[in-house]
């Protein structure tokens, strides 16, 4: 089986611009508040590691998923994807991929990267 992250499933079904901001983040209009833009792409996602973050600026809302923490889909997380059209379908395969890997020891390794949301705006 392919080992599976939420980064693969987020960008085979979100759309993101080429590059990532200057502060790291993948911007898009965040349809948890329907954002309407006008004052551009004011919420992203953020990679690091297998670690997947995301914030708005607009409404505030942000989430995180680390597959070294996480058996389940955070709540917070859960709310994001299925406001961008994905299903649990499309994300229980990086689940299955993270218990494999916590089964098999991976999840020891404690130099695993964290994510920053606290940057003051997306630009």
């Amino acid at each position: 089986m392919e080992h599976a992250t939420l980064e693969s499933v987020i960008r085979q079904h979100i759309l993101l611009p080429n590059k990532p901001n200057g502060h790291g983040f993948w911007a898009v209009l965040c349809r948890v508040c329907n954002d309407h833009g006008r004052k551009g792409k004011r919420a992203g996602f953020k990679f690091a590691g297998e670690d997947v973050g995301y914030n708005c600026f607009n409404c505030g809302h942000g989430a995180r998923y680390s597959p070294l923490e996480h058996t389940t889909m955070p709540r917070d997380m859960e709310l994001v994807l299925t406001s961008f059209g994905l299903s649990e379908a499309d994300w229980n395969p990086v689940l299955l991929s993270a218990m494999i890997a916590q089964h098999d020891g991976r999840s020891d390794d404690t130099s695993h990267p964290s994510i920053d949301l606290s940057t003051p705006e997306l630009t």
